[in-house]
């Protein structure tokens, strides 16, 4: 094991920025459910467009996050 915690040494970095950018897609996608049920109780249930739109944006900046990171994570 220590031998090769010795060949990953100059990945350390690079290591590190890939498992937080994961944890961040894998946050991202958590929130996504969350933020749709809060359309639908508070948007849809009262009519309230305003609030369903800026959730929804808020919706398709999360994902486009959550995209990007699981790019740059794999690249």
């Amino acid at each position: 094991m220590l031998k090769l915690l010795k060949h990953l040494r100059p990945f350390t970095l690079a290591i590190i920025l890939a498992l937080a950018l994961l944890f961040f897609h894998s946050l991202s996608e958590l929130f996504l459910p969350t933020l749709m049920a809060e359309i639908v109780d508070e948007g849809v249930v009262k009519g309230d467009t305003s609030f369903i739109l800026q959730l929804g944006g808020l919706m398709l900046l999360v994902a486009a996050g959550g995209t990007l990171a699981n790019i740059f994570a794999s690249y």
